[in-house]
């Protein structure tokens, strides 16, 4: 059997992305508690030692998570990576996340203020600082180890184009592993209004600050930012 898999656990979210593909696809339902430690005790016969929790909606919105992360646990599976937008992911799961030594976190944090998070996300602007809260405490718990990894993402379309250095900033000081910049890109079914997509032209505008933002990294000589465009 696979030594590493991609567990779906949940379509279920609390945000309406306007860029996620899912956004077409989108239902409530989750896998059972008892199918999930089902399959997790089948893979792990199989030799499973990792798994990558994700699926259709945020996975910490299946509302058995604490048992699942206690179940991958118990089976000795590490945590090999979590993407999420982070607003559930509290205390509780950071711990867990912590003392299990998962290897990465992935924050979808998307924006530079609470204003530009509330349009990407579609969701209350609160949230935003609710998500720099849980990310802090993340770091916090966590202290001295270096599990996990923490990754703070934004995303890069023309209406924040502007912004990038904000978000750089605002990476730096959250204090994660790495910071990652890449842009929205085009999802099927054009559901995306193609004004707010990066051209080609929107280059000469982005250059300038990417190279303003690896000279405040060479300065600081943190040399953390991940910045991914593809295809621009």
């Amino acid at each position: 059997g696979p030594v590493h898999v991609e567990l779906d656990l949940t379509d279920r979210c609390n945000v309406a992305c306007y860029f996620c593909n899912q956004q077409d696809l989108r239902t409530k339902d989750s896998i059972p508690l008892p199918k999930l430690t089902d399959l997790i005790d089948e893979l792990v016969e199989g030799g499973l030692k990792s798994v990558r929790l994700s699926g259709g909606g945020d996975p910490l919105f299946h509302r058995d998570v604490l048992n699942v992360l206690d179940y991958l646990s118990q089976k000795n599976v590490i945590v090999d990576n979590l993407t999420t937008n982070g607003v559930a992911l509290n205390t509780e799961v950071a711990r867990r996340l912590v003392d299990n030594k998962a290897r990465e976190v992935i924050f979808s944090l998307n924006a530079a203020d609470a204003a530009d998070y509330a349009r990407m996300m579609q969701v209350k602007p609160a949230l935003f600082d609710k998500v720099l809260d849980n990310i802090r405490n993340l770091i916090a718990i966590r202290g001295e180890s270096i599990y996990p990894s923490i990754v703070v993402q934004f995303l890069l379309d023309k209406k924040n184009l502007d912004r990038l250095i904000d978000m750089y900033e605002l990476g730096v000081a959250l204090a994660p592993d790495r910071v990652g910049i890449n842009a929205v890109l085009e999802i099927p079914l054009e559901r995306i209004d193609q004004a707010v997509l990066l051209e080609k032209d929107d280059r000469d505008i982005a250059m300038p600050l990417v190279e303003e933002i690896l000279r405040r990294d060479k300065e600081r000589g943190i040399l953390q930012l991940d910045f991914a465009v593809t295809g621009w």
